[in-house]
């Protein structure tokens, strides 16, 4: 035979056997099956823990032999072997093997089938291993034969085998099968091991606890519960983190802050526990099979949350006597473990104990409960004295005379608490002749105090009337014309002082009496925005010792949050329809979610979204901070958290930008703003166009065609909304019927009153220009023409004439699209030129970025000023940058028939990149004239750090000026000394922008008296990193 495994030959050894058994040959009972269910009727391969198991054996035996049962050997009857294992089909060893007990009242046997069969049932109970998945039996047939002698036929198991026994692999029938799945529905409790019920703990405590299985996830809960009858107090419960099993496992908890622990990952109800009240721990899990077990419960715990503090009666302040003892009176409101004494040195005190403190562990004869008194001699404190039973100074120790002592009993309570203290300050031994220090709480020194800003103080002993005052000093002294002020505090006791005051009115609190100071009232009533101030509080006591006072808080007075500085985009620019780029300075940190961008419609389009509030997520102050605006998609900007009033800006409408925030004092917010900003379509409009017809006047002529211009876009559809013409000739209102004066809209240049559209008409006209307004009438790609109509009255001057001019781009309005055209003025102008340009260039600014623009005239004629149009290298078109209407340097003189020079600084440019500029001229009736003249430049890159330069003249007698450069925006300081290193004179002490500057030395001191001559040196402190200093030598 080929391929016959172990079990084969064995399995065939059995039928071998029976064979000789049916032939007289041996007369056992031998197995030939087992099956296994979970069901008497149907086939049921899955159990669980308490279930019935089902089994059916087939077998073999001689006529003579009596079958009743099932066993292991002739000891061991009505019992059978049960294998667990932890996978879901047995393998290898069994995990487990358990013995039970057959149910003797379910045994059938049945004699009639063939081969013959037992069947009988047990019961599984206590499987206390959660891991088991599936089982097999091992069992033996319980027989007598004929002689009435016991035997057991050989042992087999059902499915695998273990140690010697052979399985069998035979289920009998198709309702049992030789091994059954097995799941567990048990979770077995958890125990609490420690403390015992009734126990009182400390703040700190463990619990201690068995969990026999692993846990599923966030079902293992400590939940305490307040028992006290009536309690409001909420249930407390806790997801604890560790969620294996453990026979002796320990939390942690802190009864101040249950969650104050990595044990724990979450809580619900309170984070604290009351102290004393009694408190049930309830356990419970679910395990890994979500298997709820029963939960343990722990009752009338009780939480001591900490030492009650003890009372300390003396020494207090007052207390001492003329001779050298010291009383101590105190009393323990609970039994303590260890008791302490301290004695430490006031730190305003004016007599210094180089020893202190002196730390006394009292004898334990003190621990009572009652109030315990004893006197220590000041001069013998150490460990020899009877009530101390040690010294941090050993058995010789002292107390200072006239040195002040803060005297401090300390003691921790017998089950584990932190220890705790009270104080008696400012205890003087032996007697008192000092005004004991106060203590200034707030501010505290490096605050910024703003308009209303606290004052905290503690007065240690009971003051004279009218000597307790607060104390303000300006630095430096010279900015506070009232430096130093004085407010006198209504302070009748000793203890603690807490009040508003109000920096721009000191006399507005309730708690100040009066103030005193330099200058006038309303100088020495106020404080100095901007300035440090150091402040102190002082005050004499009731026995009229001498004066004491208070550290010093070193303070700043901040009065106002500084506006952010926008340096692009600026006023009256066109924004890109893709990117903006806006940079600005914050000069203060903002408080959170205050500082904000808004886009705000000022004109053009409507925005009914308006405004747009963009949130920034940068809140800290710097210098050149930049924003990336998408105008079309405002939340994918960069730089921003969040925005509200629309995601998108509307073509053609005009905004005003503002950057808001409020610094973290909470001083009122500022703003910073640039109006006229343009949101552009993308469509750019192109005109031609001019008079019509002879200019002559026709009496009585309607309708009469004067004047075409055709619009046109290269992409994209535009709106005409208004049109403006500028009127010549010697035409007067008495030829014109103002009423009839109409514009149309038409396909071609000829005018036809059937085919063109009427737009809109005048009411009148009183001789200056004609204007076309309130309307809105479409540009599409194509040309569109529109035309000017005259009526002419019956008694019209047929000698006179009309001639009519487009003066400019600004003449035609197409809302926020930029007008071009080949030439302007549209028409024939029959006036002279406004102005004769001669020369026009550039040249460097001193402040960084900057290009000065200079073009010399011959002469002007009805000049109203001048218009600078700019583009950069990587633009196409120019836009209008500065115009006589907005910047008073651009404004002409009108006539006037000599030469002059114009300068405009054109500011906030990109350092390193090329600008190319045009210039115009606008005459006073608002004709544009263009100069074909372009000039370029490139704004300078700013150095990488201050620059202090020479001084010159130097030596000089009366006057010296000093050159300095300021890369960007920064604190600068430049101050003047003598030799000795003495401050003579403050030049500058201001925040200024990147820029080139010149401080001047008129050789006064900050007195204004004149200095002597000798050699001095002039000092620059810039940007907090900056520092240089060179000499000077004035010769008289």
């Amino acid at each position: 035979m080929i391929g016959i495994t172990k079990y084969s030959r064995r399995a065939l050894m059995l039928l071998l056997l029976a064979c000789s058994a049916r032939s007289g040959m041996a007369q056992e009972p031998i197995i030939l099956g087992i099956g296994l269910s979970g069901s008497r009727v149907v086939r049921d391969t899955l159990v669980i823990e308490g279930d019935s198991l089902h089994v059916v054996s087939s077998y073999f035996a001689g006529s003579d032999w009596t079958i009743h049962g099932a066993g292991l050997d002739r000891e061991n009857l009505n019992v059978v072997r049960v294998h667990f294992y932890e996978t879901s089909v047995p393998v290898d060893n069994p995990s487990r093997s358990e013995t039970y007990t057959i149910d003797m009242a379910s045994v059938v046997v049945d004699t009639i089938s063939d081969p013959r069969r037992i069947r009988f049932r047990l019961r599984l109970t206590d499987v206390t291993d959660p891991y088991i998945a599936s089982l097999q039996l091992e069992m033996g047939i319980a027989a007598r034969d004929a002689g009435g002698n016991e035997f057991v036929s050989t042992i087999r198991s059902s499915f695998l085998e273990v140690g010697e026994v052979i399985p069998i692999l035979n289920p009998v029938d198709a309702l049992h099968a030789t091994y059954v799945r097995f799941s567990d529905v048990r979770t077995f409790p958890p125990v609490f091991l420690e403390p015992p019920p009734g126990a009182l703990v400390p703040r700190v405590f463990t619990l201690r606890y068995s969990q026999p299985e692993p846990a599923y996830y966030r079902t293992l809960t400590l939940t305490i519960r307040n028992i006290t009858p009536g309690n409001n107090e909420p249930l407390h419960t806790l997801w604890l983190h560790d969620l294996d099993a453990g026979s002796n496992k320990t939390l942690h908890l802190n009864a101040n802050a249950l969650f104050d622990t990595t044990q724990v990952d979450s809580l619900v109800g309170g984070n604290s526990l009351t102290t004393m009240a009694p408190y049930r721990f309830i356990l419970s899990y679910r395990d890994v099979f979500r298997n709820t077990a029963n939960a343990d419960t722990l009752d009338s715990v009780r939480v001591d949350r900490q030492t009650s503090p003890p009372l300390l009666f003396e020494p207090q302040q007052g207390s001492s006597t003329t001779d050298s003892t010291v009383r101590v009176i105190f009393q323990m409101t609970e039994f303590p473990d260890t008791v302490w004494l301290t004695f430490t040195m006031d730190t305003g005190s004016v007599v210094r104990d180089t020893f202190s403190p002196h730390i006394l562990q009292l004898d334990p004869s003190l621990y009572g409960l009652g109030i315990q008194s004893f006197f220590l001699d000041g001069r013998d404190i150490g460990s020899s004295s009877p009530y101390v039973a040690e010294s941090n100074r050993g058995e010789t120790d002292r107390l200072v005379t006239q040195c002040i002592y803060g005297v401090t009993l300390s003691c921790g309570d017998t089950i584990g608490n932190e220890t705790v203290s009270v104080t008696n300050e400012n205890y003087v031994w032996p007697n008192d002749h000092v005004t004991l220090r106060p203590v200034l709480e707030e501010p505290v020194t490096r605050a910024n105090i703003t308009e209303y800003f606290r004052v905290s103080f503690r007065l240690p002993e009971t003051p004279m009337p009218g000597s307790v005052y607060l104390f303000f000093l300006a630095f430096p002294d010279s900015m506070d014309p009232g430096s130093p002020h004085r407010a006198y505090i209504h302070a009748m006791d000793a203890g603690y002082y807490s009040f508003l005051l109000r920096a721009s009115q000191l006399r507005y609190s309730d708690m100040v009496d009066s103030v005193r100071g330099d200058g006038s009232f309303e100088e020495y009533n106020r404080l100095v925005g901007n300035l440090r101030y150091l402040i102190r509080v002082n005050y004499r006591d009731a026995e009229g010792n001498a004066e004491a006072f208070s550290s010093i808080a070193d303070v700043y007075y901040d009065d106002r949050t500084l506006p952010a500085i926008i340096y692009t985009p600026q006023t009256g620019d066109t924004l890109n329809r893709s990117e903006v780029l806006v940079r600005y300075d914050q000069p203060d940190t903002a408080l959170p979610t205050t500082p904000k961008l808004i886009l705000e419609r000022t004109g053009g389009e409507n925005d009914w979204q308006s405004p747009h509030v963009l949130y920034l997520s940068n809140w800290y102050a710097g210098t050149g901070k930049e924003i990336i605006l998408r105008p079309s998609s405002l939340s994918a900007s960069t730089g921003i958290d969040s925005v509200s009033g629309g995601d998108a800006l509307v073509s053609r409408a005009v905004y005003q930008l503002r950057i808001e925030y409020q610094d973290l004092l909470m001083n009122p917010a500022s703003s910073a703003a640039v109006q006229d900003l343009i949101y552009p379509s993308g469509t750019i409009v192109y005109a031609a166009g001019g008079n019509r017809g002879t200019g002559f006047i026709i009496p009585s002529a309607n309708r009469e065609l004067c004047f075409s211009i055709s619009l046109r876009t290269m992409s994209g559809d535009a709106l005409l909304r208004g049109l403006r013409l500028r009127v010549n000739g010697t035409v007067t209102t008495s030829d014109v019927v103002g009423s009839q004066i109409s514009l149309w809209s038409s396909a071609d240049s000829l005018f036809s009153e059937a085919h063109d559209l009427l737009i809109d008409r005048l009411t009148g006209w009183n001789g200056n220009d004609i204007v076309f307004d309130g309307f809105a009438a479409p540009i599409i790609g194509y040309e569109t023409y529109f035309l000017v109509t005259m009526a002419y009255t019956t008694d019209a001057n047929p000698s006179n004439r009309i001639n009519l001019l487009v003066n400019g781009p600004s003449s035609i309005d197409c809302g926020t699209d930029p007008v071009m055209a080949a030439q302007w003025p549209l028409g024939t102008p029959d006036v002279a030129l406004a102005v004769t340009l001669l020369s026009f260039a550039t040249e460097q600014d001193t402040a960084f970025g900057s290009l000065r623009l200079i073009w010399r005239v011959a002469s002007e004629t009805n000049n109203a000023g001048f218009i600078v149009y700019r583009r950069a290298e990587d633009e196409e078109l120019y836009q209008q940058v500065a115009s006589w209407r907005l910047n008073p340097e651009l404004v002409g003189r009108g006539t006037a028939p000599s030469a002059t020079i114009y300068l405009y600084t054109d500011r906030a440019l990109q350092p390193g990149k090329r600008y190319y500029y045009q210039l115009a001229a606008q005459a006073t009736d608002l004709s544009i004239q263009e100069f074909d003249m372009m000039v370029e430049g490139i704004p300078r890159l700013p150095p990488s750090d201050f620059i202090l330069g020479d001084a010159y003249p130097n030596p000089f007698n009366q006057e010296v000026k000093i050159p300095y450069i300021v890369p960007f925006t920064g604190r600068v300081e430049i101050v003047i000394y003598d030799l000795l290193g003495r401050k003579v004179r403050t030049l500058v002490r201001a925040l200024q922008a990147p820029s080139e500057y010149r401080a001047v030395w008129d050789s006064r001191d900050d007195a204004g008296f004149p200095v002597p001559s000798g050699v001095y040196i002039y000092s620059m402190h810039g940007g907090g990193s900056y520092e240089k200093a060179k000499k000077l030598l004035l010769v008289r």
